[in-house]
């Protein structure tokens, strides 16, 4: 009979991990809502990704991405959100229109901003970051940003604004 062991499984010395676990919890769960005329979209951006069927506004899909990010806890909630927020910064001709912090039980951050997409198209963004203590010593950020162009029909920036502000962890 073979031997089905794993070298992971000896007694040896040292210390065998596994994940998930008490020490490496699984990554925070989340749901959101896609409205009629949405789709999935299989993306290596994201854990999660839908977008619009059909085009508006010279091919550009409006999309929503949701990522999970798993951080060292800080103990400073705002703190382990800006971390992720830095990279918005990187964007050509970044500008932040809207930044609401909120607090609670599942602190979060709330940000619009406009930027340069591909071709220099004039890109919209919302974004929600949702703080999840998962252990003493991690937190994950669970994120959903809805991409749209600024010169689209109001119905995509609304139907944009629904799906990220769907977003809840935990379930």
């Amino acid at each position: 009979m073979d031997d089905e062991r794993s070298p992971a499984d000896d007694e040896g010395p040292g210390t065998t991990l596994q994940y998930p676990s008490a020490g490496f919890p699984a990554l925070s769960t989340f749901r959101l809502r896609a409205p009629e005329g949405w789709s999935a979209i299989a993306t290596a951006d994201a854990v999660l990704g839908i977008r619009r069927d059909g085009s508006t506004n010279g091919g550009f899909r409006p999309n929503v991405l949701v990522n999970v990010h798993r951080l060292p806890r800080t103990g400073e909630p705002d703190l382990d959100l800006d971390r992720l927020l830095d990279g918005d910064h990187t964007l050509p001709a970044f500008e932040i229109i809207e930044d609401e912090q909120r607090s609670g039980d599942a602190p979060a951050r709330w940000r619009r901003i406009a930027f340069l997409g591909p071709e220099g198209r004039s890109l919209l963004a919302r974004r929600l970051m949702i703080l999840v203590p998962v252990s003493e010593h991690y937190v994950d950020v669970v994120s959903a940003i809805g991409t749209w162009s600024s010169d689209g029909p109001a119905d995509v920036e609304r139907d944009v604004e629904s799906v990220v502000g769907s977003l809840q962890v935990g379930t």
